[in-house]
């Protein structure tokens, strides 16, 4: 799978624009250890597929027919901490690079009503998420920097955005038609990764 250029990320974003803000996610499955699909209120037919690998890390949504049980882990209950039954309020591309932030309202344990945003960092080789609260707080992060770093990320921290990518001129992005192509494919590679890492304890042990 290539790597999806700024244009692709801007015809992904006018697709979710229109069909996902106003969702609630009703649940989480996570793949394998960088990938993880979400199920949406109002869109039957197609689940939203995140994908953190480093090498080309994406978002689309895709049809899925086959959707296997979810690896539990750290990561599987951060996400049903945070995202399971959210609703998306807004998508949207920053810094004129591949970063998606997701608006989002979620009740707490007190049925109060609270906001949060989900940064989506499609940066090859940087690859990450980070929730922010209202105040742009760091809340979590997949991957963390230490106070050292030129950009450190750590809980409590304001949130800034990556250093703006220097991309090279683009041509026109592809269809929509062949983005979903592409992300499903790679589903289907996933699903591979999946059983690997949902066995391996296993392999492990006979070993």
């Amino acid at each position: 799978m290539n790597r999806f250029q700024l244009n692709t990320f801007k015809i992904i974003n006018s697709e979710l624009k229109s069909k996902i803000v106003g969702c609630k996610i009703n649940n989480i499955t996570v793949i394998n250890s960088h990938d993880f699909l979400c199920t949406l209120s109002m869109v039957k037919n197609e689940k939203l597929l995140i994908s953190l690998n480093h090498q080309h890390p994406f978002l689309s949504l895709i049809n899925v027919k086959e959707v296997a049980p979810t690896i539990m882990g750290k990561l599987n209950e951060l996400l049903r901490k945070l995202l399971k039954d959210t609703y998306i309020v807004s998508v949207d591309l920053v810094n004129d690079d591949r970063i998606v932030c997701f608006k989002m309202q979620k009740a707490n344990d007190f049925y109060e009503i609270v906001s949060f945003s989900a940064y989506l960092e499609c940066i090859p080789q940087r690859a990450n998420l980070v929730f922010v609260d209202a105040e742009n707080k760091i809340m979590h992060a997949l991957h963390y920097a230490p106070i050292t770093s030129a950009r450190p990320i750590l809980n409590g921290l304001s949130y800034e955005l990556p250093p703006h990518s220097n991309l090279l001129k683009e041509e026109a992005g592809p269809s929509i038609k062949e983005i979903k192509e592409a992300s499903e494919s790679y589903y289907h590679s996933a699903l591979e990764t999946h059983k690997k890492e949902k066995f391996l304890p296993l392999y492990r042990y006979i070993k």
